[in-house]
């Protein structure tokens, strides 16, 4: 089966691959540090973590090399070898902490809200502008099919099992308390999660539609036709 492209970044970024006046996904992936050396490995950390998931989004699994990343990193390759062993060593520690970071402000999100529609909203929002807006190389952990090797294949299909069970728990909530109008639950699920795969690249194609809109559309596959959507 083909590699589906992967969403397109959509912004610039300093050479080690951080974004100016964006927070780093990747900065909790390194425990607290006190000294100025252990600071300075865990910035290195995340300036590595980072730039790999540009690489990886960009070109796949299997195009991305140590040496490109080393490159746009400014690094030797040995020198990327003293922290990661290996290439896949380096994107599953990637992919990992991108999946914590995702999970933790989907469910920070969620928290905001008190009816199931409206922590609907909050968690459509929030992937939307991740994936859209903010850091758009963390799409490609979202795509299907993917180009992973065994066993990274069995751990990232494990993340989006328990990323779609986050939306999962909202939308049967939704359906149990009357709230949400659907015919097939299951069905619903998968075109819900399926289109916020794909509008990332959509949306950086159509500068015209906004993250309110997208997510106002979104919400219409589970809300009843009568239901008017409440825009912040």
């Amino acid at each position: 089966m083909a590699e589906q492209t992967p969403a397109p970044v959509a912004r610039s970024f300093a050479t080690n691959g951080v974004r100016p006046g964006i927070g780093s996904w990747a900065a909790g992936s390194a425990p607290p540090a006190n000294d100025r050396r252990s600071r300075r490995r865990s910035r290195r950390i995340y300036e590595i973590l980072e730039t790999t998931a540009l690489v990886v989004a960009e070109r796949g699994y299997h195009n991305t090399s140590i040496e490109e990343i080393a490159d746009r990193l400014d690094l030797a390759k040995p020198t990327l070898y003293h922290y990661f062993e290996s290439k896949e060593k380096l994107v599953y520690e990637t992919l990992r902490v991108c999946r914590e970071f995702v999970t933790t402000s989907l469910t920070e999100a969620a928290a905001q809200a008190n009816s199931n529609t409206e922590r609907l909203r909050e968690l459509v929002r929030r992937q939307i502008q991740l994936t859209a807006v903010e850091y758009p190389e963390m799409s490609r952990l979202f795509l299907q099919p993917l180009d992973w090797p065994e066993p990274l294949e069995e751990s990232v299909r494990a993340w989006q099992q328990e990323h779609a069970a986050i939306f999962r728990k909202v939308i049967d909530d939704g359906i149990e308390s009357g709230e949400f109008s659907v015919g097939n639950a299951a069905i619903t699920r998968i075109c819900l999660v399926g289109a916020m795969n794909v509008l990332p690249p959509w949306i950086d194609r159509h500068k015209e539609i906004d993250v309110e809109e997208a997510v106002d559309t979104v919400l219409r596959l589970v809300l009843p036709a009568t239901a008017r959507v409440r825009k912040k």
